[in-house]
């Protein structure tokens, strides 16, 4: 559904749980914001903070999170002023799997070493950051009581709440690349 301008290509693309609105972040350090109905771009592109290489939508499609190098990750308000809202960072590393609760409460970053359960509202950690090697991806469940990291040692579940290990490995020798937490 797009012609692009873009020398750099696409960095990813997310699609709201709702299905209303997309973004796709682009090399060039642009996001656009489209309307997955009509299949067209809402507006002119969004500057991004830095070089994008995951993105998630909020499920009303209201607020947008991209991580960018260094293991940053910058939260965009996507109605109105269409502006970068708040920002953390995960220390070092990439940014490897991004993801909102249904509500947009909660926001999961999984990198490299460490992830974090992001409380959008207040714009602070929720408790303290999941640490571990090996990062692969992860998944927040719909109403944010557990979380997912996947690791090269095998899948670790998290309380959605409060970030602390749970310390189940599903897993133990690795071999798991994604995962998702099931709406039930």
């Amino acid at each position: 559904c797009e012609a692009t301008n873009s020398l750099l290509g696409v960095a990813a693309t997310a699609i709201a749980a709702g299905g209303t609105r997309a973004v796709r972040v682009y090399y060039d350090q642009t996001m656009k914001v489209w309307d997955v109905a009509r299949g067209t771009a809402e507006g002119s592109s969004i500057p991004l903070d830095g070089n994008p290489g995951v993105a998630a939508v909020s499920a009303g499609g209201d607020l947008a999170a991209v991580g960018v190098d260094g293991g940053g990750v910058a939260l965009y308000d996507l109605t109105g002023a269409r502006t970068r809202k708040d920002g953390f960072g995960l220390g070092h590393g990439e940014v490897l799997a991004l993801g909102f609760d249904r509500a947009c409460a909660r926001l999961l970053a999984a990198g490299t070493h460490r992830a974090v359960l992001w409380d959008v509202a207040v714009g602070r950690p929720m408790g303290k950051a999941l640490e571990y090697t090996g990062g692969l991806g992860g998944s927040i469940g719909a109403d944010g009581s557990v979380a997912i990291v996947i690791t090269a040692g095998g899948v670790v579940l998290a309380d959605g709440r409060t970030g602390e290990n749970r310390g189940v490995a599903l897993a133990e020798h690795g071999g798991v690349r994604c995962g998702v937490v099931s709406p039930d």
